[in-house]
């Protein structure tokens, strides 16, 4: 009867193993929800209290609404690609900075507005947590199921870029 059940501990182990993989994601994907929702619905507002304080003259609601989405990029220090047929600097900068003028420019501008930054890890860290904890278990094993908010976050953020 001893070598028929194997070593003691073996099956708790196998169903360790395999409770990492498939526990967690309900609660790890309604963080990341919810993070995504809130870090959106910020980018937004702003634009939209932008729009009205006529601070984008002429923007129609659809283009304030691209600005939100290019506010929640920024929170997350996203590159921006930006092409121009024409640099055109203001009267006689480009003579005082040396800078060519009339050219075709390419450039990839990354800069991140870190107080939205602050927000995104601050609401991933809470629905880590929560995931964690509903999952329970030692430091380790809530850090592993805390971390899958990552995983439905990214895939969140990729498929708002898709427009």
């Amino acid at each position: 009867m001893l070598g028929s059940a194997g070593t003691p501990g073996t099956e708790r182990v196998a169903i360790a193993r395999g409770s990492l993989f498939r526990g967690g994601w309900p609660q790890a994907t309604a963080g990341a929800l919810v993070t995504a929702l809130c870090v959106g619905a910020l980018g937004q507002s702003v634009a939209f209290v932008a729009f009205l304080a006529d601070a984008l003259p002429g923007a129609s609601a659809a283009q304030v609404a691209r600005y939100g989405w290019a506010l929640f990029y920024l929170f997350h220090h996203v590159g921006m690609a930006v092409h121009s047929s024409d640099l055109h600097l203001a009267s006689d900068a480009d003579r005082m900075l040396g800078w060519p003028s009339g050219r075709t420019v390419d450039a990839v501008i990354a800069f991140a507005f870190l107080s939205g930054t602050a927000l995104v890890m601050g609401l991933l860290i809470r629905a880590g947590r929560s995931a964690g904890a509903a999952v329970g278990g030692p430091e380790l094993r809530r850090g592993i199921h805390g971390a899958k908010v990552a995983v439905p976050y990214a895939l969140l953020s990729w498929s708002a870029s898709l427009p």
